[in-house]
């Protein structure tokens, strides 16, 4: 690996080598320093080249994050008129990214069983805001979940709060 590198470096170095002697040493009758002006014009379009093609692969890099995190990050998918409130029964707890999902089994007014899926903030927000980690719920915990419910209908809220089996209230998810 070592000795790839140096290979490498020499190779450049030697390539750099080359244009400098062209350029300078090229037409011995005209003197060395005649060719000076090329060597420099080189030097700043080569500088150019460089400051231009990291500044559009940072352009690029930027939209392409900044795209996807607009598309992401909007709450246009949930009713935000409305607060809804569910009492279930824990039956998955995800504390992974983008977003933590609790998964409840939750008793409709016929007495049958719904699943609902509750959608928080990411796992770092939770930690450092909240107090949060992977084991704060477990599946079989009775929890009281209240957020904004999908506008298609779906069981899925984006929660707001979380009252624990404990009776502790989570809030700011």
């Amino acid at each position: 690996m070592l000795r790839q590198h140096w290979t490498f470096v020499l190779t450049h170095l030697r390539s750099w080598w080359d244009i400098f002697r062209s350029l300078i040493f090229q037409a011995p009758k005209q003197g060395p320093g005649i060719h000076a002006p090329k060597l420099i014009s080189y030097f700043q379009d080569a500088k150019q080249m460089k400051s231009s093609v990291v500044s559009v692969t940072m352009i690029f890099g930027l939209l392409f994050i900044s795209g996807s995190l607009f598309a992401h990050h909007g709450e246009a998918n949930y009713d935000t008129t409305k607060v809804v409130s569910v009492k279930g029964t824990v039956t998955n707890f995800e504390f992974i990214n983008p977003h933590v999902q609790i998964f409840l089994d939750v008793k409709n007014d016929k007495n049958e069983i719904e699943k609902w899926i509750g959608e928080a903030r990411s796992p770092s927000m939770l930690v450092r805001l909240g107090g949060w980690d992977k084991n704060t719920l477990k599946p079989g915990d009775v929890i009281t979940a209240s957020g904004h419910r999908a506008k298609n209908g779906s069981n899925i809220l984006r929660l707001l709060k979380v009252t624990l089996p404990d009776g502790r209230e989570m809030a700011n998810l």
